[in-house]
């Protein structure tokens, strides 16, 4: 992703995906029955971070071609979408909903692709580059990616990679 993010939208989004990793408990800090602007109002102090963070959310959905008030609902309409998040919401599945789950993920660490494979969290950043040195060497990477056991670690590794290399 190479558009920028503001750093309190980068931590609302790891924040939140931390809590969908950790089973997303029931108000902790985050309710499993609003979507990602809704529950900006449990991670912000304050009505201005939260009304700045609605927008750039708002912003990033609008150029990622998505419904700005409804962004991960399929319907064709807007008042479809509004009964699918309005029926997710009642139901208290919000959090459920894949395109924001994978949004989240997309958005927690700009520049980087997180995934879940054989047990452990990884993420390689978008210029990872790896070479074969020959035979006794093997491959040899130049440090854009890393794995860890939990997503939080993974995260902290992350940054210990950027500011280690002045990303």
């Amino acid at each position: 992703m190479s558009t920028f993010q503001s750093k309190q939208l980068t931590a609302f989004y790891r924040s939140y995906a931390i809590w969908l990793t950790a089973g997303a408990p029931p108000y902790q800090p985050f309710s499993r029955a609003l979507g990602l602007c809704g529950n900006t109002g449990y991670y912000c102090p304050g009505q201005p971070l939260y009304d700045d963070l609605c927008a750039e959310m708002k912003a990033q959905f609008s150029a990622a071609k998505l419904n700005p008030i409804y962004p991960f609902n399929d319907a064709q309409t807007h008042t479809a979408a509004a009964d699918d998040y309005i029926l997710e919401s009642a139901l208290d599945q919000a959090y459920l909903n894949l395109k924001r789950r994978a949004w989240v993920l997309q958005h927690c660490a700009p520049g980087w692709t997180l995934s879940f494979e054989y047990g452990a969290w990884q993420a390689q950043h978008e210029d990872f580059d790896a070479s074969c040195l020959g035979e006794e060497d093997g491959w040899q990477g130049n440090g854009l990616s890393t794995s860890a056991p939990t997503l939080a670690s993974l995260l902290a590794e992350i940054d210990n990679i950027a500011a280690e290399k002045g990303l």
